[in-house]
């Protein structure tokens, strides 16, 4: 599996006709090959700002489509939205290690950016997988997780927590033994630290069928 990651600034009063494109643009890769899902979704805290994550069945995929003259057509028939839009980061490639895909409709999610020591990776994914067990016992309302590495260099690793609402996403970071598991082995152990930031989605089209047990996106 393969994650693609794209972050950007809408200008204010285009809010819906970037909202309009990513849905084009999510139903346009919902036909291609090797497609496995996606979801767009828009910061809480800076509303200008939107993520936009792809899963594909691995990067040769991935690569076909962007590279495809009907992709480019799409784009060169949206050249407009180019002017209301703005990178705040080159679209980044991540290696999905853990996906889980429950029931219900997503409408919040909680993005983490970590960075760790390189020599210390193979002690975190291993804790990630410990923490991800444990979420799915005490999480509320935790419709999927995603833990992936990013593909760039050691070190980086992104992970995404679809809840139903933001109340469970706060009443399950509340939760005595998470709270005790976080302040065992905080990300400082793996000379690492961690940002968190809220988003509400938008819209998902969730993994096909034959991925389903191996892939994960909040849903809505």
């Amino acid at each position: 599996m393969y994650a693609q990651v794209i972050q950007g600034m809408v200008a204010p009063g285009y809010a819906t006709d970037y909202e309009g494109y990513i849905d084009q643009l999510l139903t346009f890769l919902e036909q291609q090959p090797g497609f496995q899902g996606g979801w767009s979704s828009n910061s809480v805290g800076q509303p200008s700002k939107y993520a936009f994550t792809t899963l594909w069945e691995n990067a040769a995929a991935a690569r076909a489509v962007r590279v495809h003259p009907a992709f480019r057509s799409f784009v060169e028939a949206n050249r407009a939205i180019r002017s209301i839009t703005t990178m705040t980061q080159p679209t980044e490639a991540y290696e999905p290690l853990i996906l889980e895909m429950g029931t219900g409709d997503a409408r919040f999610v909680v993005n983490l950016a970590i960075t760790i020591d390189p020599l210390q990776t193979v002690a975190f994914e291993q804790l990630a997988k410990t923490r991800v067990s444990l979420l799915q016992k005490v999480g509320r309302g935790l419709v999927s997780h995603v833990v992936s590495r990013y593909l760039g260099s050691p070190g980086r690793y992104g992970v995404v927590l679809a809840y139903l609402t933001r109340e469970d996403a706060e009443a399950t970071l509340q939760n005595p033994e998470l709270q005790r598991s976080l302040q065992e082995h905080p990300i400082s152990e793996f000379g690492g630290s961690q940002t968190a930031e809220f988003f509400e989605v938008l819209k998902a089209v969730v993994p096909r069928p034959a991925a389903a047990s191996a892939s994960a996106a909040p849903r809505r």
